[in-house]
C-alpha cells in the first residue's frame, strides 16, 4: 500500500503540472475538470476515513470488548462532532 501511494502521488501531480496549461481554468472546460477531480479527491477521502479507519474502530472484535455502552456513544458523538467541526472549516476554505 505504501508502495502504490508513493508511486501514484507524484506520477498525479506530474500529469497535473502537464495539463495545468492546457485548459482555460476560468473556462467551462477548466472549472469542470476542477469539480470532477475534486469531486474524486473527497470520495476517496471519505472511503478511506470510512471504511478502511472508522470501520477498523468500530466494527472489530477488540471494540466491541472496548466500547460498551455509554463508551460506545461517546465514541460516536465525538466521530460526528469532529465531522461537524470539518464541514464548519470547510465553508470557509
Amino acid at each position: 500500500m505504501a508502495l502504490a501511494y508513493g508511486t501514484t502521488t507524484p506520477i498525479g501531480q506530474a500529469i497535473g503540472l502537464a495539463v495545468h496549461g492546457l485548459y482555460d481554468q476560468q473556462g467551462q472546460g477548466g472549472l469542470l475538470m476542477v469539480g470532477i477531480t475534486n469531486a474524486v479527491s473527497s470520495g476517496l477521502l471519505l472511503f478511506a476515513g470510512l471504511v478502511e479507519l472508522l470501520a477498523e474502530d468500530f466494527l472489530s472484535d477488540s471494540s466491541y470488548e472496548t466500547l460498551r455502552g455509554r463508551r460506545r456513544l461517546e465514541a460516536w458523538a465525538a466521530v460526528v462532532g469532529g465531522g461537524a467541526l470539518m464541514a464548519v472549516v470547510g465553508a470557509w476554505a
